[in-house]
């Protein structure tokens, strides 16, 4: 922009981890979506990582925005069968509240991108039949509309196969479907370590896109 000064602070994250690396000395991490979550009053990063296993979606937190600690890779429950730990997936965005689940323990929501076979942008932006959102490719932000006084509600940005940049309206339910947990891992909502993080599973929310 016109008349602004950045000024480069240096690097957050490299490519250290093994989930971040592959075996040639190549690798990323990259795409990093930053929210801060309420309830754990901690800024969550999700972002793409890529190893030999292809792209998948790792978290990080901090408490400054300058200190992040890796939390490892995601992970979610099959789901109609599927087993996402096999499936690339990247362009993951947070939600910045927690929610209790069908069995009352918080969790957190994600909006990702799993990469099946067909659903890559140079394989849907050229088809001809119709789509329920023409386009969608991945998530970019949420952004909770407390401003107006929606705290339940949440718009969706997201970028498009062609060259346009889309908005999408999200009303949260007062609870997640049942069936909805990622892992076997335990409340969030008072989070006394980095490790005890835990995110529910879009797909099974149908927030996935």
């Amino acid at each position: 922009m016109s008349g602004l000064r950045w000024t480069r602070l240096g690097m957050l994250m490299e490519p250290e981890a093994d989930y971040e690396r592959r075996p040639d000395g190549s690798g990323g991490c990259e795409d990093p979506r930053i929210t801060f979550v309420e309830s754990l009053q901690r800024y969550l990063m999700a972002y793409t990582a890529f190893s030999s296993d292809g792209p998948r979606i790792p978290f990080a937190v901090s408490r400054d925005l300058f200190h992040w600690t890796r939390l490892g890779l995601a992970t979610f429950a099959p789901y109609q069968g599927i087993d996402f730990v096999h499936v690339d997936d990247k362009d993951a965005s947070l939600f910045p509240i927690a929610i209790p689940n069908h069995a009352g323990k918080m969790q957190i929501g994600i909006l990702h991108r799993p990469l099946f076979r067909g659903t890559r942008p140079e394989e849907t932006a050229c088809k001809a039949e119709p789509r329920a959102v023409d386009n969608v490719v991945f998530p970019t932000g949420i952004d909770r509309r407390d401003d107006i006084g929606s705290p339940d509600r949440f718009d969706v940005y997201f970028g498009m196969a062609d060259d346009r940049i889309g908005v999408a309206r999200l009303d949260l339910p007062e609870h997640l479907p049942q069936g909805a947990p990622a892992d076997g891992r335990d409340d969030a909502s008072e989070f006394p370590h980095e490790e005890d993080l835990k995110i529910g599973d879009p797909a099974q929310c149908g927030w996935g896109t």
